[in-house]
């Protein structure tokens, strides 16, 4: 199937037959057990080889693949192991991505893909995706504490379950050739959103390159008593603290009342 690109959606496809077979490849064994949900169907490439994993919704935002998708899985749509749903899953008010427990696979347009995880990652349906977005946003998801990359979305990340950085996808292996490389990375949820953990994570990381203490803006006297219940240096900067204590944190923060709602989501 040929088709031309629109760059207002992100368009990219992914043509190293190599890349598709090592993202199929990495699907874990316990998605069996799910129902398999794919964003961006485009051609369909990948798509054809996840009907081999068992039955697949797919979303796909371009109507003018319709047709062309509908000639190609003809059968399976018949058959029913392949459901394509045209909509953009972002503009649903829904939290939830899909309407039972799912694993995700995805090929995230640049632009999007930031915003999308975080939707993946607080939907208590999603338990675990596979995603190839922009290799810097990858970074920030997967980085650990002291490292540079160590951000908001990290910490969130880490708080919900096992993130991890499989490997780098060049370029060239799309077309058109987006103008940097890409990443997939692997996501498995074991545990439930922390109240509040969020806007805490908001106002800590505001400043990335000031000190944690400055950046919460709290009670001065009474924050020193918490930095020094949790052993935390009054110079300590955000990407320098680990996920269990901004857990902790949070926990004494809430302990003492001193932590208002002020923000409700990282960005």
């Amino acid at each position: 199937m040929s088709f031309s690109h629109k760059k207002h959606l992100g368009q990219n496809f992914l043509k190293d037959t190599l890349i598709k077979d090592r993202i199929f490849l990495s699907i874990p064994s316990f998605a069996k057990n799910l129902q398999l949900v794919e964003i961006g169907t485009g051609l369909g490439d990948l798509t054809q080889r996840l009907l081999d994993f068992g039955r697949v919704v797919t979303y796909e935002i371009d109507e003018d693949l319709k047709a062309p998708l509908k000639a190609k899985f003809e059968n399976a749509l018949k058959d029913g192991s392949l459901e394509i749903r045209f909509e953009n899953i972002m503009d649903s008010k829904d939290s939830a991505i899909f309407e039972g427990e799912y694993f995700l696979v995805a090929n995230l347009p640049y632009y999007v893909a930031t915003a999308f995880i975080l939707k993946a990652l607080r939907d208590e349906k999603c338990k675990g995706f596979l995603v190839m977005i922009q290799k810097e946003v990858a970074q920030k998801f997967c980085a650990q504490s002291g490292e540079k990359e160590f951000c908001a979305l990290s910490v969130l990340s880490q708080s919900l379950g096992s993130m991890e950085y499989l490997f780098d996808v060049k370029a060239s292996s799309f077309e058109p050739m987006p103008k940097v490389d890409s990443a997939v990375i692997y996501f498995v949820k074991t545990k439930g959103l922390i109240s509040d953990l969020e806007s805490l994570l908001k106002r800590a990381f505001k400043s990335p390159r000031k000190m944690l203490f400055k950046n919460l803006e709290i009670d001065k006297k009474e924050l020193e008593e918490i930095f020094a219940t949790l052993n935390l240096s009054m110079q300590i900067r955000p990407h320098q603290v680990s996920t269990d204590t901004y857990i902790k944190l949070l926990n004494q923060l809430q302990k003492v009342g001193k932590w208002k709602i002020t923000t409700k989501e990282v960005t």
